[in-house]
């Protein structure tokens, strides 16, 4: 993934904000054209994600905030159209400690199931 602010690539929205958002929601202006809002899976947690982080011009107070959120919109608690699928991957990106913070498959509560990943100075 690069980063791409340009609006013509990924919308107005996004090229405003000093953070991105990632979930299985395809940005490209134009991509869902005549399409019923249904058909845009993955769109409402997307826009759910964002509102949060606006909410805090994409400030939060550390990994375990931001894991909070993803927490919220992963799929098996979500009100989607599927309920038998679940979010396989969630990961938090700490720039500066050049960090990951990642879970699988929504075991958000088992710390057994949290891993921390940095890469070496």
């Amino acid at each position: 993934m690069i980063y791409n602010d340009q609006d013509s690539e990924i919308g107005e929205r996004e090229a405003a904000s000093n953070y991105q958002i990632v979930t299985n929601f395809v940005l490209q202006p134009g991509y869902y054209e005549g399409v019923d809002v249904k058909e845009k899976k993955g769109a409402d947690r997307y826009d759910r994600l964002y509102e949060e982080l606006q909410a805090t011009d994409g400030v939060v107070a550390d990994e375990q905030a931001a894991m909070d959120i993803l927490q919220s919109v992963g799929r098996r608690s979500w009100d989607n159209d599927d309920k038998n699928s679940c979010t396989v991957h969630s990961a938090v990106y700490n720039l500066t400690k050049k960090s990951v913070l990642w879970v699988s498959n929504e075991n958000y509560g088992d710390p057994t199931a949290v891993f921390e990943f940095t890469l070496g100075e």
